[in-house]
């Protein structure tokens, strides 16, 4: 549970907040100042100076639809499956190397029958919209960590 001044206390039972409203609040504040997240303290834990059990990272996640350009197969036991996602970025951006960018790649969330599903039907999804979920835009203007959720083939 995260403790802020904000919360409900149940001092009787664990002396610190259990209220899970903080958490959105302060969640929806990290979005809309556009910082990367919020870091989330279980219950009345110490802070320690490494990684730990107690400290949950909760992420402001982007999904946005992007064009399909390719559907790539994945090596060994992802042979015959969907493993990677080429699409069209929304516009042409200039990257790192500063070169003329189209396209980025993605992930491909979920298990194994969806992805082999998705990779014997690749030419038919290839120019439909997939939605992909990411951490944020590059200073490029590149989605960072990007994952493939969905293809909108439904419609």
């Amino acid at each position: 549970f995260f403790q802020a001044e904000d919360g409900i206390r149940d001092v009787a039972v664990t002396g610190v907040q259990t209220c899970a409203l903080p958490i959105y609040k302060h969640k929806a504040k990290s979005a809309k100042e556009k910082r990367e997240g919020i870091m989330v303290y279980w219950g009345g834990c110490p802070y320690e100076f490494k990684r730990s059990k107690h400290l949950l990272k909760y992420k402001n996640w982007i999904t946005e639809e992007f064009e399909i350009v390719e559907i790539q197969e994945g090596s060994g036991d992802w042979a015959g499956h969907a493993k990677r996602v080429i699409f069209k970025l929304p516009k042409p951006v200039i990257n790192s190397k500063g070169e003329l960018q189209e396209t980025s790649a993605a992930g491909v969330e979920g298990d194994m029958e969806r992805a082999k599903k998705w990779f014997e039907n690749r030419d038919k999804l290839v120019g439909k919209l997939g939605s992909i979920t990411f951490g944020e835009y590059s200073k490029y203007g590149i989605p960072l960590t990007p994952v493939l959720e969905t293809v909108r083939d439904y419609e």
